[in-house]
């Protein structure tokens, strides 16, 4: 009786201690400990009482990580652990519609994608369908969000 109690009390330590230590060998450890104590448990007192150890195990390690799940969060130790505000990833713009049938020159060759100047501004664009050599005027002939399809003319 002592093992198993001895094995329940340091699978709860081991899997408190995963909160702090990186690399997980803490909670493997507990949750061995747990699965010793099943085994110890079948062993000394029967199958039944394995399995009903077992069962209170996963009960409450279930309803342990629920409450862990909504009040952790919202703790102390919890917002040192999260990121407190949300940052948001710029990128390039997305409606480049004013371009659209705009004239410029390739800063580079287009295979089809590659580098365009238009009115003293490079962006990022991609050829109709075919390559298109550097220093070559084009044209935009299409705008897809992000895309900007050009026309060797």
């Amino acid at each position: 009786m002592i093992l198993i109690i001895s094995l329940i009390l340091a699978a709860i330590i081991l899997l408190t201690a995963e909160i702090f230590l990186p690399g997980m060998i803490a909670g493997v450890l507990g949750a061995l400990c747990l699965i010793g104590s099943v085994i110890a448990t079948s062993y000394q007192y029967g199958a039944n009482a394995g399995f009903m150890l077992l069962m209170a195990e996963l009960v409450t390690c279930a309803i342990l990580f629920m409450c862990w799940m909504k009040f952790f969060p919202a703790s102390p130790l919890g917002k040192k652990f999260s990121l407190n505000k949300q940052e948001t990833q710029t990128s390039a713009p997305v409606e480049f519609n004013n371009l659209l049938g705009k004239y410029g020159v390739t800063v580079n060759m287009l295979r089809p994608a590659g580098n365009i100047n238009i009115d003293g501004k490079r962006y990022d664009a991609v050829s109709e369908g075919s390559h298109i050599s550097a220093n070559r005027n084009i044209k935009v002939v299409k705008v897809e969000g992000a895309r900007i399809v050009v026309r060797q003319l």
